[in-house]
């Protein structure tokens, strides 16, 4: 979502108070506002930073449970492979044998968290990516 705001000539509106033009763009959608006030627009940008926070934060959120219950639920010798099979970077029989032996030094439950900080940006994504394909948070898709 895309704010636009065009300041209007006082001169060509009834409501010189009214002197701003918001343009919400949507996707391939452009919504035009009538004139608003300034403090309408300033609450209106207010508004919108909020809902994006909270977007933001779901987003996250569900990213984060998504990853946690597919490493507890999902991960395996089998489909370490199958997450890195295509990775140019580094070989998934060397991620996996990072990940035993960061179970074996850490334990079951500090493995997943453990590993993933391990991994560098690219390999975490090719992760993420795997993991929000198998899980919706706790929910299995695939």
């Amino acid at each position: 979502m895309k704010l636009n705001i065009e300041k209007l000539n006082p001169e060509d509106i009834r409501d010189a108070s009214k002197c701003y033009k918001v343009y919400i763009h949507t996707g391939s959608v452009m919504t035009g506002l009538e004139a608003i006030t300034l403090s309408e627009l300033l609450k209106m940008k207010a508004d919108l930073d909020v809902a994006v926070e909270k977007i933001m934060k779901s987003e996250a959120d569900n990213k984060v449970a998504s990853y946690i219950f597919y490493m507890y639920n999902a991960w395996s010798k089998e489909e370490c492979f199958e997450c890195f099979k295509d990775n140019p970077v580094c070989p998934a029989s060397h991620l996996w044998n990072k990940y035993v032996e960061i179970s074996e030094t850490y334990g079951c439950d500090a493995a997943p968290m453990r590993f993933f900080v391990e991994l560098n940006n690219e390999l975490q994504d090719i992760l993420y990516r795997r993991a929000i394909m198998k899980y919706y948070r706790r929910r299995k898709i695939c």
